[in-house]
């Protein structure tokens, strides 16, 4: 049998955990969340349920995970817990269809990179949008998506997803203080940082039943 592989530096792994931890909704629907739920005030609320039951529930995958040394699923049999098995399948299949979503959005991201190098993107964001998200184009995107996917799985934890990690989280990392320092430049920029970094506590007290839905989402 072949030994199971296991994670090899410190590093490595922190920066898988943050890759499966910062979803899609953390990029994508996160700032037009933040602008529509008072600013700092969404934010706040945000990292409260992110304290509250984000990290906790992290923490328990990490010392399940430990315990067992299993698969999410075997792993409540091997401590003795095989009625919480279902929690494991349960995981597993969110996976996957967490996985069925983000790969489309991740072609049509290569797409976008694809647009932004030839402008092929400005001066036409919606016609652009309709053109790479319901075409044969999408399609082979996806492929395309989905064969580097599988290629960093198939090389294992070491050489495929701690290597691969290495890369990719410092470069999100690059790309929204990129971003931020951009935004800087922009008209209003200085009133858009006091929305966003100023709480209003009354506007929470407020509308605190509409935001906790959008934070936790």
């Amino acid at each position: 049998m072949a030994e199971r592989e296991t994670w090899t530096t410190r590093i490595g792994f922190i920066f898988a955990a943050v890759g499966s931890a910062v979803g899609l909704g953390n990029i994508w629907s996160f700032p037009f969340q933040t602008g529509s739920n008072g600013g700092a005030a969404f934010l706040v609320v945000y990292l409260a349920i992110v304290l509250l039951f984000g990290f906790p529930a992290m923490l328990m995958e990490f010392v399940i995970g430990r315990g067992s040394n299993q698969n999410p699923i075997s792993a409540f049999r091997e401590l003795g817990f095989g009625n919480w098995s279902f929690a494991g399948t349960l995981g597993v299949v969110s996976s996957m269809v967490t996985l069925a979503f983000y790969s489309v959005i991740g072609g049509w991201v290569l797409s976008y990179i694809a647009g932004s190098a030839t402008g092929a993107y400005f001066g036409n964001a919606g016609g652009f949008f309709g053109s790479v998200s319901a075409s044969p184009l999408a399609v082979g995107t996806h492929a395309v998506f989905m064969a580097v996917t599988i290629a960093i799985v198939a090389f294992g934890i070491e050489n495929g997803i701690e290597r691969a990690t290495k890369v990719m989280i410092p470069a999100i990392v690059v790309l929204l203080l990129g971003l931020g320092v951009w935004g800087t430049t922009l008209d209003g920029a200085s009133a858009a940082y006091t929305y966003y970094l100023s709480p209003d506590f009354g506007y929470i007290a407020d509308n605190l039943a509409s935001i906790i839905p959008s934070a936790v989402g």
